[in-house]
Formats: structure tokens, C-alpha cells, sequence
């Protein structure tokens, strides 16, 4: 039977401060330290060690894996180390500074051994490095100088130049495994980790008549039992039926479903533009996605039944036609950020050149909805389809394109939109940026894509790069960076280059140009 397991951790010496975490017994020591640090906030840049008895650096505890001849905590399993609930073990964090915890088993309950760590509660807060002085990270502290020259640098010698492979090793394509689950890790049990809406949404769609309509508090009340029920439900509806797999995950979802079980493995950049189809997979109970060792899919039993059902079912042909229909909408929302749901359709048709009903058109954004990947709002009786996260936002960039008075979509092929969306087109002062950050500063890629995500986000809502400084100066002084004059002359190019909702798909740049030629061709008149 498989087990999940929560933990109460903890810190010593605090009063009211404690984390309550679950995660399953499948998982090691060192997912649950990792889990810990997460829960704090803490950077992962020190060894560790667990001790069941409670003793620091005890011959007899399970260390980090990097501290050879000992105990490993990442071969730990945490259902082979025979725990029982109100077992207290001590867990030691920075040979150091010595951070401990309590690490005590609250309780063993039935579930999934491969779920990933979850905080279901804590308070309190911990500083990890409590000692920083804010003060040396005021410019005002620091000289005029932008220590941009070899012979002053600030913080130790400057970075060893890195050849060709070693920056390909860190830009280049990384490939994630794809591995099927075992038997027992059915879908059902991962459904049923939903909130009883979100299945009630899932049973809408396919179709599934609730025996006995209740009320919320009724279905709040039987909890888990109605969840279960509910998941089993969706399960059963799905394996009778599979072809209504197509309702939930679109075509896309199912091309790639096709693909994770043939090929797999799937290269880390299709994962990310990927990401709301397995998304989508994950909330059926289909896919686990695990970060640990670079990245693994795990794929249900169900799963692969599907897969091999459309492969057999001689759809593929129009399952590939519809996904790439599919793959132009989003690129086309994705592009403009918000957008008439009547003129989406309009500019869909044209840049397809095929034919696609209405009722098919909305059949795509019902699928993109439930993805999460669209918003769907009303404004002056006009209904507005919006690929960002929150509707107030969208209603900020109508109200920008207002006040900028911005001329009318900005029209790009079909070629532009998808390379777009694959994110193949980037500013051109781009490639100069990231060089700067990754080769001579040594930012990691994922820090650099964040940055990049702020920048697109403030030229989508109209802020200048001083709105986001904030945010921008907190990635950089985890690598002991500034916000130099070089550095945000740079940011601001990029900015202004990056194609802007506000600006319905013009950058700020592109704007400027017009603004020039129209006073030019007046001028001339």
C-alpha cells in the first residue's frame, strides 16, 4: 500500500514558527530537505545532514550527497526508514551557521509514494542571511563607477572566459525522460487530489450527470469521500469513451500525448511551450512532472492507452490539421495579449487560409479556457479573449491602447506569429544581454529567463523599466550584482523593442518610427 507521509518541521529556538509538510514515501531524505528549504525560502548552497537520534553530525544520520562516506539522504526512502507517527528527528542545515529543525511525523496516511512535497500550513517567517547590511546595496553607497573595468572589480576575479561547448551546455537543448508509472499509480487517484469545482468543470464538459445534485456545503461536507467518487467517475466516462479525451486536452494534447509515449522523451524548449498541454495532463491524472535529476515525465497507465488508442484510431491526420489550428489561435492571443474574441476569429481566418467554422473556433477556446491558457471578460458588451493571468491586467492594457491612441493591430504572417510563439523572434538587442549576464556575470539561465519575463510583462502593460526596478534588483543581488547605467541602458533597448499588448503588438520603438514619419510627411505637406 503505498504511503504519504506528513511532516511537522520545526526551526529550534523559534517560538510560533513551524511548516507542515506531505509528501510521498516514495520520495528520499533529500527531497524532503530540499521541501524544507523551499517551505523557508532558504538558497539549497550548504550541506545538511538527518539524524534519527537526534544528534548533530551523528555517524549514524544520512547526509547530503555530496559527503562521501556517509549515509546518502537521496537513497533514503522515506517508507524504508520504518517511521512511525510522533517519530522526531533532528535535521541539521549549514555546517556553519547550523540551522536545526524538528523534523516530527505527524502522520502516515494512504496515497500516492511518488507525490511531490506540499506545504498544507506553517507560520512564521526565517531569514537565512539576517546579517546582510541593506545599506551596501544602496547606490548611494557605491561609487559612480559602473565597475565595468577589468581591474575593479568588485567581487573577486573576474569570471574565467567560457569556451563553446561549456555555453552550449548551459543554452542548448536539455532532453527530459519520459517513464510510465507503476501500475498502482492509477488516474483516478491523482484526480482526486482536485478540489471537488474542479471536477465538477472536468464532469461538465464530458457530459457526466451528478446522481444526486447537492448543495456546496453538502459537497463540502463529504470531502474526500465525494472527491474519490467524483475521480472514479471521470476515469471510468474516460476509459468507455476515450475519443472524449479530445473535449479536455484539444488536439495539441493529444499529438503530444501521442509523442511523450513513442518517443520518450521531449527536449526541455517543447516542455516549456508545452506547458499548459501537460498541465492539462496532470490535472487528469495522466502526467507527473518531477524537477528532480533534470527533469522526468511520468506517464499513467491510462495514459499510454490513450495514446496507443488514437494511434490506432486513424485520426491522426486530422488530430495534426486541428493542432496546428489550435497552435495559430494561441499563437495569434499570444502575440496581441488581449483581443475581440470577433476579430481573433477574423484574423485566425485570413492568416489560415483554410476553412474553420465558428462552432469549432469556440470549441478551441472552450479547450484553451479550461487550460487556463485564455481568459475569457466582457467590456461595453464586447467579449475580449486575454492570454495573461489576471483580468484587471487586460482591462490596464484596453486602458493604455486609450491613452496611447495606438493605431491598429499590428499586422504580422503567419510565419511571424508562430516563430513568435515559439520564441524565435527575440529583440535584437537581446542576444548582447544575455551575453552580458550569462557569460560575464555568470546569471543562470532560468534567473535570465525571469528577467526577460519581467521585461516582456512591463512593455505588455506600459511600464517603463524604473517601474519594475524592484523586482529586477532582487534577481540581481543574488548574484551580488547592481543595476549599473550599462546594464540598464541594455534592459531598456530590450523593453523597448519587445512587442507591447498596450500597443496592439507595436513595440515602443516601432512607435517612435511612425510618430517620426508622420511628423516628416507633415512637415513635407
Amino acid at each position: 500500500m503505498a504511503k504519504e507521509y506528513v511532516f511537522r518541521v520545526k526551526p529550534q529556538d523559534y517560538r510560533n514558527n513551524y511548516r507542515v509538510i506531505r509528501i510521498g514515501g516514495g520520495r528520499t531524505l533529500h527531497d524532503l530537505h530540499l521541501a524544507i528549504l523551499d517551505a523557508y525560502d532558504f538558497y539549497a548552497d550548504h550541506l545538511y545532514m538527518f539524524s534519527p537520534d537526534r544528534k548533530p553530525y551523528d555517524r549514524n544520520g544520512y547526509y547530503s550527497p555530496d559527503d562521501d562516506g556517509m549515509n546518502s539522504a537521496d537513497q533514503a526512502v522515506l517508507e524504508k526508514l520504518d517511521l512511525k507517527k510522533g517519530d522526531r528527528w533532528l535535521y541539521l542545515f549549514d555546517f556553519g551557521d547550523e540551522w536545526k529543525f524538528d523534523v516530527t511525523v505527524k502522520d502516515i496516511e494512504e496515497g500516492r509514494s511518488n507525490r511531490k512535497a506540499q506545504v498544507l500550513e506553517g507560520k512564521g517567517e526565517l531569514v537565512q542571511y539576517p546579517d546582510w547590511d541593506d545599506e551596501e546595496w544602496d547606490e548611494e553607497h557605491w561609487d559612480d563607477e559602473d565597475w565595468e573595468d577589468e581591474d575593479a572589480l568588485p567581487f573577486g576575479d573576474e569570471p574565467e572566459e567560457m569556451n563553446e561547448e561549456e555555453l552550449l551546455a548551459m543554452t542548448g537543448l536539455h532532453m527530459i525522460e519520459v517513464d510510465v508509472l507503476d501500475e498502482g499509480e492509477k488516474m483516478e487517484n491523482m484526480l482526486a487530489d482536485h478540489d471537488v469545482e474542479e471536477l465538477q468543470v472536468l464532469m461538465e464538459v464530458l457530459e457526466i450527470a451528478e446522481e444526486q445534485p447537492e448543495t456546496q456545503e453538502g459537497k463540502r461536507k463529504k470531502g474526500k469521500a465525494l472527491q474519490k467518487k467524483m475521480a472514479a467517475q471521470i476515469a471510468e466516462t474516460l476509459r468507455a469513451h476515450p475519443a472524449l479525451l479530445e473535449r479536455l486536452m484539444g488536439a495539441s494534447g493529444i499529438c503530444l500525448l501521442k509523442k511523450l509515449a513513442k518517443d520518450k522523451k521531449l527536449d526541455l524548449k517543447e516542455c516549456l511551450l508545452e506547458r499548459y498541454e501537460l498541465g492539462m495532463m496532470n490535472a487528469l491524472g495522466l502526467a507527473v512532472l518531477e524537477e528532480a535529476e533534470g527533469g522526468i515525465i511520468y506517464l499513467t497507465r491510462d495514459a499510454m492507452s490513450f495514446a496507443d488508442f488514437f494511434e490506432k484510431d486513424g485520426s491522426g491526420s486530422r488530430l495534426e490539421e486541428k493542432a496546428g489550428k489550435e497552435r495559430l489561435i494561441a499563437a495569434v492571443i499570444r502575440f496581441y495579449e488581449v483581443m475581440e474574441a470577433d476579430r481573433l476569429y477574423e484574423m485566425f481566418c485570413g492568416l489560415s487560409g483554410g476553412e474553420c467554422g465558428r462552432q469549432e473556433f469556440d470549441g478551441i477556446i472552450s479547450v484553451m479556457e479550461l487550460e487556463y491558457r485564455v481568459l475569457c471578460f466582457e467590456k461595453e458588451k464586447e467579449i475580449y479573449l486575454t492570454c495573461l493571468d489576471d483580468v484587471n491586467d487586460a482591462q490596464r492594457v484596453l486602458a493604455l491602447r486609450e491613452v496611447y491612441q495606438a493605431p491598429d493591430y499590428r499586422l504580422k504572417t503567419r510565419k511571424e506569429l508562430e516563430d513568435a510563439y515559439g520564441e524565435k523572434n527575440v529583440p535584437s538587442s537581446m542576444p548582447e544581454l544575455l551575453e552580458y549576464l550569462i557569460v560575464e556575470k555568470r546569471v543562470d539561465i532560468e534567473d535570465c529567463a525571469h528577467l526577460e519575463q519581467l521585461m516582456k510583462a512591463g512593455a505588455d502593460l506600459g511600464f517603463s523599466l524604473s517601474d519594475i526596478e524592484d523586482e529586477i534588483r532582487e534577481i540581481l543581488g543574488e548574484y551580488r550584482m547592481r543595476l549599473t547605467k550599462r546594464l540598464r541602458e541594455m534592459m531598456t533597448s530590450v523593453m523597448e523593442e519587445f512587442p507591447s499588448a498596450s500597443l496592439r503588438g507595436y513595440s515602443m520603438k516601432e512607435i517612435r518610427e511612425l510618430s517620426v514619419e508622420e511628423k516628416s510627411g507633415d512637415s513635407e505637406k
